[in-house]
């Protein structure tokens, strides 16, 4: 977290330096512009606006620098206090991951939209009465249970799979 902070300093000095010297050269061009006009308008021809240009346009030609080494300075102590109450890392991703609190949250959308079409009947509310239900379950056999108690269970219906694998990982 401390690297991608770093670089994200790093980053926006660069950032800064590269406007800062946009701005000093579109100052210099709208110099140069005010003075070509006034060329103009005086109708001093000694030398003509397109020479004038061809010239410093030669001139200007330096080579741009790609990149700068930027001296970053130590982060305040806010942000220290931040990274170091970092939490230990898990090797395993199963104890990094909540589980869901509610098996309305493990559902995904469009598994809630095929749900409610597919098993009960479109009936959203039907739907939510029997997640309710199935929330106060203590385990997979009690929510299996219910579930078969208001859907008529096809074994060859494959929303009726899939939900009965949620149900498997949510109580398990």
């Amino acid at each position: 977290m401390q690297k991608l902070l770093d670089d994200i300093r790093t980053e926006m000095d660069v950032l800064k330096g590269s406007i800062g010297r946009m701005e000093q050269r579109l100052d210099e061009l709208q110099n140069k512009f005010a003075e070509l006009n006034k060329l103009l308008q005086t109708g001093t021809r000694s030398q003509t606006p397109e020479a004038v240009v061809r010239q410093e346009i030669v001139e200007e030609r330096e080579p741009i620098p790609t990149r700068q080494e930027v001296k970053i300075t130590e982060p305040s102590s806010a942000l220290v206090h931040v990274s170091e109450e970092q939490p230990s890392p898990s090797a395993i991703l199963g104890e990094r991951i909540k589980p869901a609190t509610d098996l309305r949250h493990a559902v995904s959308l469009n598994d809630s939209f095929r749900f409610t079409r597919e098993l009960f009947g479109g009936d959203a509310a039907r739907m939510n009465r029997v997640f309710t239900e199935l929330n106060a379950a203590v385990s997979f056999e009690e929510a299996i249970a219910l579930f078969q108690k208001e859907v008529p269970v096809e074994e060859e219906n494959e929303a009726v799979v899939d939900f009965v694998e949620l149900l498997r990982k949510y109580f398990n």
